[in-house]
């Protein structure tokens, strides 16, 4: 019976790495923006942005430029508000305040990254500064980006005077994998219909939520399991 009870909590040892490792893979397969791809994406179209003061180019190659990074919409808005004609070529000329370019954000604890599967949301707080030659008063910059077929897209960026929020996407019913236990549950909310901050200290894992009967209750749903019991000289077959 001991070496039954072994078998037993050794496969449900089993299905709690297997259960956490494809959760874990939801997050990490891309369906949410992470901290790493998020600041990385927004490097590189800051980097698409700048690249357009450095030499005279046609309108359609500018937009060429900025497409892998903003939809056509936002595209559109920056070099309407900051590309300059020169003879039949286009340049945007660097300043002190370009409209619709990309924040200087110090990338790090103090950047905020909010997302879901479908949209999300880089954001850091300014404090109020009279220094320097532009004043301004306590705000957000923030850059939202959309999933658009497939891939990532900013579609806004702006100062604003409310922390930036995104709704948690709804559930579907057979995302209930362990009862009592939602996918949300284990990536973590914070409880008020809003997905966590992606800088925040880890949740506690949901291992740590479920009773020994919820891990038996697990353990025979997710798949049959056959011990050999020596002693007993019979399989022990664990059925659905």
């Amino acid at each position: 019976m001991k070496k039954l009870v072994g078998i037993l909590v050794m496969s449900m040892i089993s299905f709690v790495v297997v259960f956490q490792g494809s959760a874990a893979s939801v997050k990490a397969s891309g369906e949410e923006l992470n901290r790493d791809e998020a600041f990385s994406f927004l490097q590189k179209a800051f980097d698409a942005q700048v690249s357009l003061t450095g030499e005279e180019r046609s309108y359609s190659e500018m937009e060429s430029v900025l497409s892998p990074y903003f939809t056509t919409e936002m595209s559109e808005k920056y070099l309407k508000e900051n590309a300059v004609k020169e003879g039949d070529q286009w340049i945007v000329y660097g300043s002190d305040f370009t409209p619709y370019t990309i924040p200087f954000y110090d990338y790090n604890q103090q950047t905020k990254v909010i997302s879901n599967e479908k949209e999300a949301v880089v954001f850091q707080f300014y404090p109020a500064s009279t220094e320097g030659p532009v004043g301004y008063e306590d705000h957000y910059a923030a850059v939202k980006l959309q999933k658009k077929n497939g891939n990532w897209k900013i579609t806004e960026i702006n100062e604003q005077k409310e922390k930036p929020v995104i709704e948690k996407r709804e559930m579907k019913k057979d995302e209930t994998k362990v009862k009592g236990v939602s996918t949300i549950d284990v990536l973590g909310s914070d409880g008020n219909g809003q997905v966590n901050d992606n800088s925040k200290s880890p949740q506690p894992s949901f291992l740590a939520t479920l009773t020994f009967p919820d891990y038996l209750t697990a353990l025979m749903s997710f798949q049959s399991y056959q011990a050999i019991d020596s002693s007993l000289g019979d399989k022990v077959l664990l059925a659905e």
